[in-house]
């Protein structure tokens, strides 16, 4: 893999919690219609809104979820139906229970640019939770640069975990190196039994790194992995002119490199960088892995669901099963 890019002295910003909320009530409710979709053949749990392709004998009641078109009409709530005229399916009664793991990088590198990787990955990783947490699917948040962070949120369940995800990821903070194969380890052999697992990251490591093969072991496991690829926009199309110095953020008491770009060297570098996206974007198609990348100019509440709707990650509340997904880019 190509270590690509250097962050250029001054640009670094650090994440502020007084900044934006996340995402508005609005971006809420239209993410209250959809679920997140995978590939895996659920076994049966006592809760959660993934129906299972087993009968449960189960008449311990959760909660109700509006009923989908398709759905065994033997677990509608007729007495609901009488009164309200609603159709409606009890939770625990028909449904399984998915684990939604999200990585969210936070090494130096990611508290870059502007808008911020960092923040844009906060956003994406607090969409995919309160999917998750809102159809009472069990949810695992964990960050990591060149390790584990020492305190990640969850298994949590439920809505009422919502609020205290956000809180979580306001406060997240970035610094360090980038280790994918360590981290990525370490946390696949905590794992008792395979889930979702989303990555989301820009993807950057040391030179020789590739971090799609440290997700090998999850996918020998048969888990399903996405991986969401937050860029600024440049570091595909850089604006840079003048005399200046880059340095990498992620090396301690490196002296950078001091450039003057002609348009040489910025054709060199995009013919780098288009090389090294291919590279990413093949070894997720040959390993099955699915693969979004997103820009952080990008507006979050129309474009990132719309291309989360693309790429088959998520659908309309009945339909659970992702079939082939396709990879989404710039």
């Amino acid at each position: 893999m190509i270590s690509l890019p250097f962050a250029r002295r001054g640009r670094v910003e650090r994440a502020d919690p007084a900044e934006e909320p996340l995402f508005d009530a609005a971006f809420r409710r239209r993410l209250e219609q959809m679920a997140i979709r995978t590939r895996q053949t659920l076994a049966w749990r006592a809760v959660g809104e993934h129906r299972s392709p087993r009968q449960s004998p189960s008449r311990e009641f959760v909660d109700y979820r509006t009923y989908s078109q398709g759905e065994d009409l033997r677990y509608l709530d007729w007495n609901t139906y009488a009164r309200l005229g609603e159709l409606v399916t009890r939770l625990g009664e028909v449904s399984t229970e998915l684990t939604v793991h999200v990585l969210v990088d936070t090494s130096a590198s990611m508290n870059w640019g502007d808008p911020n990787k960092l923040r844009y990955a906060k956003r994406l990783a607090a969409a995919l939770g309160y999917l998750s947490l809102w159809h009472f699917d069990r949810l695992v948040v964990a960050p990591f640069d060149t390790r584990l962070g020492a305190g990640s949120f969850g298994p949590q369940r439920g809505r009422a975990a919502i609020g205290p995800l956000f809180d979580y990821l306001e406060w997240l903070p970035a610094a360090g190196g980038t280790d994918f194969a360590r981290a990525l380890a370490d946390y696949a052999r905590r794992q008792r039994s395979r889930g979702l697992l989303l990555l989301v990251s820009d993807l950057l490591t040391p030179e020789g790194d590739d971090p799609i093969t440290a997700l090998q072991p999850f996918l020998e496991r048969g888990w399903d992995v996405v991986v969401f690829h937050v860029l600024d926009p440049e570091e595909v199309e850089p604006g840079y002119s003048g005399d200046f110095r880059l340095r990498d953020v992620e090396a301690e008491g490196g002296r950078g490199l001091r450039i003057m770009p002609d348009e040489q060297t910025l054709t060199a570098y995009r013919a780098a960088f288009d090389r090294w996206l291919g590279e990413i974007e093949g070894a997720c198609a040959t390993r099955r892995v699915g693969y979004l990348r997103v820009l952080t100019s990008w507006p979050f509440e129309s474009l990132v669901l719309r291309f989360l709707l693309e790429g088959g990650l998520i659908g309309p509340r009945g339909d659970r099963h992702a079939g082939n997904r396709t990879a989404v880019r710039v």
